[in-house]
């Protein structure tokens, strides 16, 4: 048995065995072209997956800006505020009293705070919306 990679042609016939060898180049050569076509087609199509998914990476940064990007405007207005008295009803803002311990002071405070938060703001600015223009006061007390 021969471990030779040629055939037991080779032996017989010098020119069929060099046309075979050519017959299995040529094939070889095929397969390798074939090969390398499909390996630029894979290449090729990894790289347009990147592109594509950089594209929508950018797309989604671009939406996320465009739509936070308002929150950093700032938008003012100057209106005529009243601080009536019948909304703002806490009373002055507390003193300490000589003899009054501490403890007594912060519990007055606290609880003139506490009245302070509980009083409508929204009403007195939308009373100086309405006294900005009237034309607004069906809509706000609506």
């Amino acid at each position: 048995m021969s471990t030779s990679n040629t055939s037991s042609l080779d032996q017989l016939d010098p020119q069929a065995a060099a046309e075979l060898r050519e017959q299995r180049k040529k094939t070889i050569a095929s397969s390798l072209d074939k090969r390398h076509r499909k390996e630029k087609t894979f290449r090729l199509m990894g790289f347009s997956a990147v592109i594509a998914g950089l594209f929508f990476v950018v797309l989604l940064f671009g939406s996320i800006l465009a739509k936070g990007l308002p929150a950093f405007w700032q938008s003012s207005m100057s209106l005529p505020i009243y601080f009536d008295l019948a909304v703002v009803n806490a009373g002055p803002k507390p003193k300490a009293i000589a003899g009054e311990s501490p403890a007594q002071y912060e519990d007055r405070m606290i609880a003139w705070q506490t009245e302070m938060g509980m009083v409508d703001w929204d009403a007195l600015i939308v009373n100086g919306i309405i006294a900005k223009d009237k034309a607004l006061e069906a809509q706000l007390l609506s």
